[in-house]
């Protein structure tokens, strides 16, 4: 028999969050499983060669101990009544967080409120969009999508293997094998319509041998080569700026000359050229750019343009 594993206090609520989520697809909303056989599946995602005679950790004690752990979050799940119930104070975004986080390269909770936003707030919607990726790039699991480029008309059928999640394009992106050419793609969730199949389908009709992905090819090649570095600027902040703008900002910074309130000198590290530029034409004369000096010319270039534009 295997060494069983402890869980983390952390582990288990991953588990108990998955087993909400896939309640809510294949109980309450399709009537495919019953709530011992969902647990059993969950545990099967685990480890799929696992012991079945395990009575310790029995399915009927993991299912208790998922609900124990909705409950501390303030999530009633009652699947006699098939119904789910929040506390009026729950923050169902700050649980699609805590799950995200957990596998996502690189998080930045910016870039998922931007997907949450795109998706109209739909919990279960995007919980399930994640766990199914999650579970896609442990096991090579192709998902079957409608797609939306962001320069095309009309949405396209696309059928990937993810690779792995990463927040580093300003946006929240997959990394994804298409199946339609085989070559290796970044792929933004904001531009998922829809998943057309599903996980407990893909598992169940998964190629138990996982297709090779070479990580260190990919992000050497034109399309791996698509994220952004992340940059760290020199920018002064005079008058109250500063303090405006780390309140209505989420930035990686560094105070490095703190002269008075009136006048602070910071670093600030990121990927995102778009919002040092937003943060340099609001405050106008009352910050500086000062370095890097590639990127202090491109600002002087872009000023140049839009000053011959408006002429």
């Amino acid at each position: 028999m295997k060494n069983k594993k402890n869980l983390t206090a952390s582990e288990q609520l991953i588990l108990a969050i998955e087993f909400l989520s896939l309640s809510e697809e294949y109980i309450i909303r399709n009537k495919k499983l019953n709530s011992i056989h969902l647990a059993e599946f969950l545990d099967e995602l685990q480890d799929p060669e696992r012991e079945r005679n395990d009575t310790e950790w029995s399915p009927d004690r993991k299912f208790r101990l998922y609900l124990t752990k909705l409950r501390n979050i303030g999530i009633s799940l009652n699947l006699k009544t098939k119904t789910i119930q929040f506390d009026k104070n729950v923050n169902l975004f700050k649980i699609l967080s805590i799950y995200v986080k957990y596998f996502c390269e690189d998080y930045t909770e910016q870039h998922l409120r931007l997907f949450y936003k795109s998706k109209k707030e739909n919990f279960f919607e995007s919980l399930r969009l994640f766990v199914f990726i999650r579970y896609a790039i442990q096991y090579s699991l192709p998902i079957e999508l409608s797609f939306l480029k962001t320069m095309d008309w009309k949405p396209s059928f696309r059928r990937v293997i993810p690779r792995y999640l990463a927040s580093k394009n300003q946006l929240l992106d997959v990394v994804v094998t298409d199946l339609k050419d085989n070559v290796n793609k970044w792929f933004s969730l904001v531009n998922i319509l829809s998943i057309e199949n599903d996980l407990y389908s893909a598992f169940r009709k998964r190629n138990k041998r996982n297709l090779p992905f070479d990580r260190a090819s990919f992000e050497s090649s034109p399309e791996g080569r698509f994220h952004w570095a992340n940059i760290v600027y020199t920018v002064q902040f005079n008058s109250y700026t500063f303090n405006h703008c780390i309140n209505t900002n989420e930035l990686d910074y560094k105070i490095i000359k703190n002269e008075s309130p009136l006048q602070m000198i910071v670093e600030i590290t990121c990927n995102d050229s778009y919002l040092i530029q937003r943060i340099l034409f609001n405050y106008g004369v009352y910050v500086k750019l000062l370095a890097p000096s590639e990127a202090v010319s491109q600002f002087k270039n872009k000023l140049s343009a839009l000053e011959k534009h408006y002429r």
